[in-house]
């Protein structure tokens, strides 16, 4: 009985950790350490400058983006941070949109962006993260870049300015991939007596 009880815990533990490690997957990044430049999304006319990031991933799918930022607002005039995935071209077929951030205060660190639909996607082939914000005169929403030289460079798209693939080695701070709910502690306990059980039924003799 006490061993059968520890082999339940055992199975329990090792189930959870192993299925909490896979609730996100990420796909392509490219997020060393940050002595970033700051691009805005606008200038101070309210003209987009029209910015993104080429990628190409290795999963059929992606529901979230992360990207660094400088947010500089006040209660007064909140801004949103906005994210499509489109294929091919910055102008490319319209694929998802990410539920937008609005920050109501300045703000410098991580943002998390989620697509309500999980977007479809093809390995192997090229797509672009095109962004952009809401605008206040005298505020604005930045998106950290990683100017070449200052990390290894990512190798499968470019950053993307006035709408065009820039060819200078620099690339946005970002992190792709998907994310699934982790699963109840119920469920992982039942997982965890079923098999129980079975090995019970096969490692113990027979009446």
């Amino acid at each position: 009985m006490k061993t059968t009880f520890l082999l339940t815990v055992f199975i329990f533990c090792a189930f959870s950790q192993k299925l909490d490690a896979q609730s996100t997957l990420v796909d392509q990044s490219y997020t060393p350490p940050c002595g970033c430049l700051a691009v805005q999304t606008h200038d101070g006319e309210n003209k987009p400058f029209l910015i993104g990031q080429e990628f190409t991933p290795s999963l059929p799918l992606l529901n979230f983006v992360d990207l660094s930022v400088q947010v500089f607002t006040s209660l007064n005039y909140p801004l949103s941070l906005y994210a499509e995935i489109h294929a091919d071209t910055f102008s490319g077929p319209l694929l998802g949109t990410a539920s937008p951030i609005t920050y109501s205060q300045t703000f410098a660190g991580e943002a998390h962006l989620e697509f309500p639909t999980t977007v479809s996607i093809t390995s192997g082939q090229l797509y672009v993260l095109r962004l952009d914000s809401t605008f206040a005169p005298g505020y604005g929403v930045q998106i950290n870049l990683v100017p070449a030289g200052a990390g290894p460079g990512y190798d499968k798209g470019r950053f993307v300015f006035g709408g065009l693939p820039q060819s200078d080695g620099a690339d946005l701070w970002f992190r792709e991939g998907i994310a699934v709910p982790e699963p109840s502690t119920l469920a992982v306990g039942g997982l965890a007596i079923l098999i129980t059980w079975l090995l019970r039924r096969r490692l113990l003799p027979r009446a």
